[in-house]
């Protein structure tokens, strides 16, 4: 099967920029996505297997979704392919988001049970902005 060797090969070259090219954390981030679309990639190129039917089929949507800003507004992207396609970004991204987060995961109700934190003084308060704290963030990754 031609998708299985593409895919293949091409996570190969990912792992190989990775290795050689990466540091610290985002090095981390790399592998942690390289081993949830691995583990994926192995579901799908299973003997037999509907999901890669159901992929291939929902490329078409993901295709065309790529020249428009909303998957809604293509019309080959029925509700069921865009769930395929959200399904596979929720599997490959979520193990990563997981790891960030902790017990604190979409499926815990660990942050239902947390008190309401206590009021900031005002030199503590946030900025208005997202863009210093990303910046901030941004200026602790010597690479970048």
């Amino acid at each position: 099967m031609v998708f299985v060797s593409e895919t293949t090969r091409l996570v190969k070259e990912i792992e190989d920029y990775r290795n050689e090219c990466m540091d610290n954390m985002p090095k981390q981030v790399a592998g942690f996505l390289l081993y949830s679309g691995k583990s994926m990639i192995k579901q799908f190129c299973r003997k037999g297997s509907k999901s890669v039917d159901k992929l291939l089929d929902a490329g078409v949507c993901g295709n065309a979704g790529i020249a428009q800003d909303n998957l809604q507004d293509v019309k080959q992207c029925t509700h069921d392919r865009q769930e395929v396609i959200f399904s596979m970004v929720r599997q490959v991204s979520g193990r990563t988001m997981d790891v960030f987060c902790g017990e604190y995961n979409e499926g815990s109700d660990k942050c239902d049970k947390l008190e309401k934190p206590p009021k900031k003084l005002k030199s503590q308060r946030r900025t208005k902005s997202f863009a210093i704290p990303i910046i901030d963030v941004l200026k602790g990754f010597p690479e970048i």
